[in-house]
């Protein structure tokens, strides 16, 4: 997801956005620090990944962020893969995966609040 999550921010930095962009491929060992320094530094968290929002990645790094008590101005968010069955045919599957205009909608809206 890096180098669509990098497109998004390179299209919301036209527009004057500033998206400071973590890659953490793992949870253990998962370097919250430097989650919270970007959160204490834009107070918002915005997640991307590719498996399904609920359960995935991004619900356990929202979770991490939270419990550390992060000064957040709006929700985090998680973008992912909606919540149905992988399908089979990859063309189908690519459509459902978070692009770089889907990023970069969903972080203007958390911008905005």
């Amino acid at each position: 997801m890096t180098h669509r999550v990098l497109e998004a921010a390179e299209r919301l930095a036209g527009e004057g956005v500033e998206a400071q962009v973590l890659e953490t491929p793992w949870l253990n060992p998962f370097d919250v620090g430097a989650v919270l320094g970007g959160v204490r530094r834009t107070g918002r968290l915005a997640v991307v990944h590719e498996a399904n929002v609920t359960g995935g990645f991004g619900a356990e790094v929202v979770a991490r962020v939270t419990e550390a008590g992060a000064p957040l101005l709006a929700p985090p968010i998680r973008i992912g893969t909606p919540d149905v069955r992988m399908p089979a045919a990859p063309v189908l599957a690519e459509s459902l995966v978070p692009d770089a205009a889907r990023i970069a909608g969903s972080v203007r809206e958390l911008v905005k609040g």
